[in-house]
């Protein structure tokens, strides 16, 4: 399924920053780190190391190449760092 996902991220068009930035926890966690909810540590834990790499890399791209609203540059932030 994880798979399934990476490809469909690839696929669709993100111009809603609402739509960018729960796609982007979905792929990282809501949770705490320590929780290990995201898609990323899923792919991880399988034992799919490149496919958690190819998650991490996609999130920071998609993150970084969007103009931000004052109001939403909080949570891009969060998640960058996260």
């Amino acid at each position: 399924m994880l798979f399934i996902l990476k490809e469909a991220l690839d696929d669709v068009a993100y111009e809603n920053l609402q739509v960018r930035a729960c796609i982007s926890e979905a792929v990282i966690g809501r949770k705490t780190l320590s929780e290990r909810s995201g898609m990323i540590f899923g792919a991880y834990d399988m034992g799919e190391k490149d496919l958690a790499k190819d998650f991490l890399q996609f999130i920071l791209n998609f993150l970084s190449d969007c103009t931000l609203t004052q109001k939403m540059l909080p949570r891009f932030e969060r998640s960058i760092t996260n």
